[in-house]
């Protein structure tokens, strides 16, 4: 019985010790791994939720008679002031690549750099690698015909994707008279499906057109 109980006296230490170590090690393994990778991930969300928020917060400014008003577009401005990698993990290196395009598809093109921020924001939330159930691809969300139609052989290539958007939009601009609203409604639509609709906009076609232009009123600065 003596031995049974200094037996037992030498394991009951041994075993809290190894609770303890246990413990110890989940809470330091879990400090590493788990606390805070989801302590940054919140703050990131946290931090997108309130610019989408900013994004969202339009006023009802009045338009131009074509649905726009045109804007200086000197500079490579940051849209919104967005930092795109909080939405959707973009590189420093991947939003100076669209920055760019922007800017020279505009040059191109004649479509004002705010206005393709704009439809890029609405289709692709500036996601290079979206791909919509529909099937259509990149920032400017290209069908798989429009791509052949306007020279795209890559439509996750920047550069090519906001190119031939912008070069598919300057088509329907001019097909419309330079109406972008119409112009915006046959981008979502298809030009046949507004021609069909004696140049009007469908209703079903109508938020996707007001999503646009509010973009538009935020990267351009026309809130009060």
């Amino acid at each position: 019985m003596v031995r049974l109980r200094e037996s037992g006296g030498f394991i009951k230490p041994l075993i809290i010790i190894g609770i303890l170590a246990c413990v110890l090690v989940y809470a330091i393994a879990f400090g590493l791994f788990g606390s805070f990778p989801k302590l940054s991930f919140a703050a990131n969300q946290q931090s997108s939720d309130a610019e989408l928020k900013d994004l969202e917060a339009i006023s009802n400014t009045s338009l131009g008679p074509n649905g726009l008003e045109l804007l200086d577009q000197s500079g490579l401005r940051a849209s919104a002031n967005v930092d795109w990698s909080i939405i959707y993990g973009a590189t420093e290196f991947e939003r100076s690549q669209v920055a760019a395009a922007i800017m020279e598809a505009s040059s191109l093109y004649g479509v004002n750099a705010d206005l393709l921020r704009a439809i890029i924001m609405t289709e692709s939330v500036f996601d290079d690698k979206a791909v919509s159930k529909k099937g259509a691809r990149g920032l400017m969300q290209l069908m798989p015909g429009t791509a052949l139609e306007v020279g795209v052989s890559n439509v996750h290539d920047i550069r090519e994707n906001i190119l031939g958007g912008a070069s598919y939009f300057s088509g329907l601009l001019e097909d419309f008279d330079g109406d972008v609203r119409l112009a915006l409604a046959a981008y979502n639509a298809g030009a046949r499906t507004i021609h069909n609709a004696n140049r009007q906009i469908p209703v079903d076609i109508l938020p996707y057109v007001n999503r646009v232009l509010s973009y538009y009123r935020v990267f351009s600065g026309i809130v009060s």
